[in-house]
């Protein structure tokens, strides 16, 4: 019985860090036989980037590299060399697809470009992630992802409608690797559309992503502000805050509400307390220019409550309403539950531990989490003898050659 719907089809991922694994990964998990080239003895970067279990740095065990890597099988070789070059080219002269994120200079010096590869599989797809695309007088800048998130517009307006004091507060750069997934997400899309393409054309094509326009891509409404006006949206939030505490954390979506409806929903919700009949909340007016009085007095009703008893009496009552969930609250979401979103995954090194699993159903072949992250090299012996038919002797002169 096929993995899944894309069962058949074999991925070469030459990627490092986030993005381009993150994109390979996705095709892994829909059925793709993924091979990860990496480099003798240093791997992948993602392998010295944390958390580590117990806090103990090993290569093997990287949070980051492992829920990044699942479903792959796992070889090294050394693209500097000749022989490790040889036997990549073969791999992808065979192969459907080639997933990469490095420097288009470095592709390029190397001699692996797409004009070069498609020469030996003209039904290949190469898919190259970069921080700014492959054309252009920024191609081959480097970017991480602080860069990527600043120079993409994000970072100026975070925290979005937060902001009090222009100079004081500057802007922030988001939690995690925004910019790499959004990349990676862009890159596994357009990567399908090629291979749907391909059944049609019966040729292969090379997908350019950039990081810098992907990360743009997932702007705020602020775009459409500036691209109708020309103004440069402010950073300047209400100053009353749209995370209020309550009971055991924060919650949002109670406030001096505008429309009528809500605000009548929101009244309510809270009972009916004599206040909301003042002249301050006779009107939408009236309850913009007081929204401090108020908000202190809804916040002053929230602290009797918790996030989750809140989230239900407001979603019972019609509101938009949402606690701000830690992530041990996500983890004890009963709609995650309910749903096996959570995987068990068990590794020789780390242990057992539940990652994230597929964030979307399909009624045949479910995608799902098959195999664990793979070891540095760990599938050398299998995809260099077995499939690209070299001798375990050969394999030994390869390592020893320092090109595996």
């Amino acid at each position: 019985m096929a993995d899944g719907i894309l069962s058949g089809i074999r991925v070469i991922e030459w990627g490092d860090l986030v993005s381009g694994p993150w994109a390979a990964r996705l095709l892994a998990d829909m059925g793709a036989d993924v091979i990860k080239v990496e480099t003798p003895g240093a791997g992948d970067t993602a392998r010295r980037v944390g958390p580590f279990p117990g806090d103990i740095p090993h290569p093997e065990t990287s949070g980051l590299y492992m829920y990044l890597n699942i479903n792959k099988r796992g070889i090294t070789l050394d693209l500097s060399k000749a022989e490790g070059r040889n036997l990549f080219q073969e791999l992808v002269s065979g192969a459907d697809m080639l997933i990469e994120n490095h420097s288009p200079k470095v592709v390029e010096d190397l001699g692996l470009s797409y004009s070069a590869l498609q020469a030996q599989n003209p039904r290949l797809i190469m898919v190259s992630i970069s921080p700014f695309g492959q054309t252009g007088p920024y191609r081959d800048y480097q970017g991480s992802e602080l860069v990527l998130f600043h120079m993409g517009g994000i970072g100026y307006e975070t925290p979005v409608n937060e902001v009090t004091d222009l100079e004081g507060q500057q802007p922030l750069k988001g939690p995690g690797y925004q910019a790499y997934f959004a990349g990676g997400w862009m890159a596994a899309t357009c990567a399908m559309v090629a291979l749907f393409n391909r059944e049609i054309t019966e040729e292969g094509q090379h997908v350019d992503i950039s990081e810098h326009e992907s990360i743009f891509s997932t702007e705020r409404p602020k775009i459409a502000q500036y691209s109708y006006t020309g103004e440069v949206p402010s950073r300047e939030g209400s100053g009353i805050p749209r995370f209020k505490p309550c009971k055991d954390g924060y919650f949002a979506g109670l406030n001096a509400q505008r429309d009528e409806v809500r605000w009548g929903r929101t009244v309510t919700l809270m009972g009916n307390p004599e206040w909301v009949n003042e002249e301050m909340c006779a009107t939408p007016e009236a309850r913009r220019d007081n929204a401090a009085t108020i908000d202190a007095l809804i916040m002053s009703w929230m602290m009797d409550y918790t996030k989750d008893e809140l989230f239900s009496m407001g979603q019972d009552a019609g509101l938009g309403v949402f606690p701000v969930n830690t992530v041990a609250d996500v983890y004890s979401t009963e709609q995650y539950r309910y749903r096996g979103f959570f995987q068990e995954v068990s590794h020789p090194l780390a242990g057992i531990h539940e990652y994230p699993g597929i964030p979307y159903k399909l009624s045949e072949l479910q995608p799902t989490i098959r195999n664990r992250a793979p070891l540095l090299g760990e599938h050398n012996a299998e995809v260099i003898c077995q499939e690209l038919k070299r001798t375990p002797q050969e394999l030994v002169r390869l390592y020893q050659a320092g090109a595996v």
